[in-house]
């Protein structure tokens, strides 16, 4: 889940108490990995921020995506877009794809993001 835009997004997207129950797990398993929770905090953050998630080359170089938080039918999801990271620069991700993406999850339903206190 931290390192997808779809993940990122669903985490924002979730209640308060689940999400920290998984932030807490997400964060664990990434101490047992040696690996820096910095980057998936600062991801969550920027979705808060800007109403969507962006990630690029966090797991494969080359891949990419944008996903809006999405509340349809009482479930929490995301509306993801994967896209390839060396034809779309991430300039394109912010202006042109995640306008789009915000637009469709409105028609679907944007879930409430309520900024966490950490």
């Amino acid at each position: 889940m931290n390192v997808s835009a779809a993940g990122i997004a669903t985490l924002a997207a979730m209640p308060k108490q689940k999400r920290w129950s998984t932030l807490l797990r997400l964060r664990t398993e990434m101490e047992q990995r040696n690996e820096d929770a910095r980057a998936l905090e600062h991801a969550l953050e920027a979705c808060y921020r800007l109403g969507y998630a962006m990630v690029r080359n966090t797991w494969h170089e080359g891949i990419g995506g944008v996903s809006v938080p999405i509340l349809w039918q009482g479930t929490y999801g995301a509306l993801a877009m994967p896209v390839p990271t060396n034809t779309v620069s991430a300039q394109r991700m912010h202006n042109e794809l995640a306008p789009i993406l915000l637009a469709c999850a409105a028609d679907i339903g944007l879930a409430p993001l309520q900024t966490p206190e950490y």
